[in-house]
Order: structure tokens, then sequence, then C-alpha cells
């Protein structure tokens, strides 16, 4: 499934900058920008702007709770980490073997 337009709690993956790769969920969007956070180095109260064409945006979502910038944050990096992992496993990268 393809998604087109972002949308707040959409899921998007950098493609240009020092960022490249990392994966964000999108706060707000404005014609040809979106501005993301990753719960980390990008929070809710500070978020990145992106231009539209230097993301991916992707199929998942996650829900962005209207509480204080610390919750939200530390939830939307929990979220992210989860989704990161998920991705790789599926990918076959980084397969642990025990």
């Amino acid at each position: 499934m393809k998604v087109t337009e972002p949308k707040r709690g959409g899921v998007c993956r950098s493609l240009r900058g020092r960022d490249m790769g990392c994966f964000y969920v999108i706060l707000r969007a404005e014609p040809g920008l979106v501005f993301v956070a990753d719960g980390k180095t990008k929070g809710v109260e500070n978020p990145k702007k992106k231009n539209l064409r230097h993301v991916r945006l992707l199929p998942e979502e996650i829900a962005i709770p209207d509480e204080d910038a610390k919750t939200c944050d530390n939830e939307i990096h929990r979220a992210l980490k989860a989704l990161e992992e998920k991705r790789k496993t599926e990918d076959g990268e980084c397969q642990k073997t025990t």
C-alpha cells in the first residue's frame, strides 16, 4: 500500500541529509513540508522540518497522545525503535543467531 499524503501520526523515513535512513513520526504537514520527531534527538517541542521530497511515507502509523511533551517523546521513541527492529527482521537484516 503506497501512502501519498502525509498525516499526523504517520511514519516516514528520511531519504536525504545527515539523518538519512532514520525513522520519524509526522507531527504536522504543510504544502511541500513535514514537521517530524523521533523522540530522541528531535522532540515534539522542537520538530525537524523536512522537505516532503526528502522523505518516504510509510504505511505504518503511531498514535500521538496529546499529553505533555516528555511522555509523548518517550512513547514516540519506543514505537519507532520497535518499528525499526521489525523492519530489519522482515528485510532479513541483522538477524541474531542464538
